[in-house]
């Protein structure tokens, strides 16, 4: 999607929630592009609905390191070559269901496969939805570009 506005890009493979992953992958987009001047942290997952109760310690871990934890490294990592810089910019995405139980999904392979198992559920949620469907990921991408 950048390459229309001819901004390089580096893709990465890696486990966000390793340190040593992260910085590999900082260091690879610095030694690709030269220097970070915007970052986009977007990553999350969601836990099986469950009552708390039959929640298990491993799954909590999961879910928190993957959404709270790696944007924490992600930024750790981008912010030492930003401050070397003295200028950069970071964008944080996240569901809004973190902050309040407001409807806004996006249409993405995990949303896809919950609402796959739950489609009474769909039907709800959409009928809550002025706009009557899921935003899309490139109107996402749009919003931060």
């Amino acid at each position: 999607m950048l390459s229309k506005f001819n901004v390089k890009t580096v893709q990465v493979d890696c486990d966000l929630t390793q340190e040593d992953q992260v910085e590999a992958l900082m260091n690879a987009a610095i030694s690709e592009l030269g220097e970070i001047h915007i970052a986009v942290n977007n990553a999350g997952v969601e836990q099986a609905f469950t009552n708390l109760v039959d929640q298990t310690v491993d799954t909590c871990d999961f879910v928190f390191d993957v959404n709270v934890k790696s944007l924490w490294l992600c930024m750790k990592h981008e912010l030492r070559h930003m401050q070397e810089k003295g200028q950069g910019v970071i964008v944080n995405t996240s569901s809004m269901s973190d902050y309040f139980g407001s409807p806004g999904p996006v249409a993405t392979a995990m949303v896809d496969e919950h609402f796959a198992e739950h489609p009474d559920q769909l039907e709800a949620l959409m009928q809550a939805i002025p706009i009557a469907r899921m935003a899309d990921p490139n109107e996402i991408a749009d919003a931060i570009l």
